[in-house]
Order: C-alpha cells, then structure tokens, then sequence
C-alpha cells in the first residue's frame, strides 16, 4: 500500500515537472490563414530583410543541407526570414540581413 502511494506521487511529480519544462512559443501579435478548414498560424516578421535573390541556382544539391520550406517568418529561426527563391518551387528560410 505504502509503495503504491509513493510511485502514484512520484509519478505525479515526474509529470509537474513534464509539464512545466516544456517552453511556451512566443506571443503572437498577426495570425494568417494557412491551408483549409479556417486554420491560423502565425505571420509575425522576424527582424532584418531577406538576402538578395540568387542569380545562378547550383546544379548539384547536397543532401544534408536540403532548405526548409516555409510560409511565414515564425516557422524559420529567429535569425532568419522566410524569402523566396529563384532556384526552389516554395519559400524557404534564409539568413536574415540588416541593413
């Protein structure tokens, strides 16, 4: 009985500490619609500017450095923008510039 009620709270206490050790995304200040059903996401802007559009697109690709596709500025880094590309179908997360 008595080692029954010490896994029951130490199971309890594993899951408080589950709970409040995972980190909050940012607030969100615009939300955009993305894909169907009424879905939101958010479209706030990360600092800086996209970097100037590339003029020549690479013939070979390498597979460990495969770009991350993105709508909006908050699914790239916080040091990154979300920027189209000449050479890709989509935008994709790139280096943020300041000017």
């Amino acid at each position: 009985m008595a080692r029954t009620m010490l896994l029951m709270v130490l199971a309890a206490m594993v899951c408080m500490v589950a709970a409040t050790s995972v980190p909050f995304p940012p607030p969100c200040n615009s939300y955009c619609p993305k894909g169907a059903f009424g879905n939101y996401v958010c479209c706030d802007e990360n600092p800086g500017d996209c970097p100037p559009t590339r003029l020549v697109c690479p013939h070979h690709r390498i597979q460990s450095l495969q770009p991350r596709y993105c709508d909006f500025d908050p699914e790239c880094y916080g040091s990154e923008k979300c920027c189209n590309d000449a050479c890709l179908p989509s935008k994709v997360c790139k280096p943020s510039i300041y000017r």
